[in-house]
């Protein structure tokens, strides 16, 4: 089972994934996410400090990330798929 510190860790490392452009960072975002919204409290008292933790946010993030690897997955397939045919028109002429 996953600590709090490795979610939180999880979740920094991976939400670059549309600068990066990679689909695994944002699956690994997706998951940090839906893990932080199990685990958090809505608010937490330590050591006299207090934090509160906006968790509209993170399911808005979860959201843009659910949508953004939709897209890019499904992108991903066809540039990859070999039964994709690319049209050579190298010997055309006009």
């Amino acid at each position: 089972m996953a600590t709090l510190a490795t979610i939180l860790s999880a979740y920094e490392t991976n939400a670059d994934y549309r600068e990066d452009a990679d689909a695994d960072k944002c699956a690994a975002f997706i998951s940090a996410c839906t893990k932080l919204l199990v685990k958090l409290p809505t608010r937490s008292s330590g050591g006299g400090a207090e934090s509160e933790f906006n968790v509209e946010l993170i399911e808005k993030q979860l959201d843009r990330a659910e949508k953004w690897l939709a897209l890019h997955q499904s992108a991903g397939a066809l540039v990859s798929d070999p039964q994709v045919i690319h049209p050579d028109f190298s010997g055309f002429r006009y």
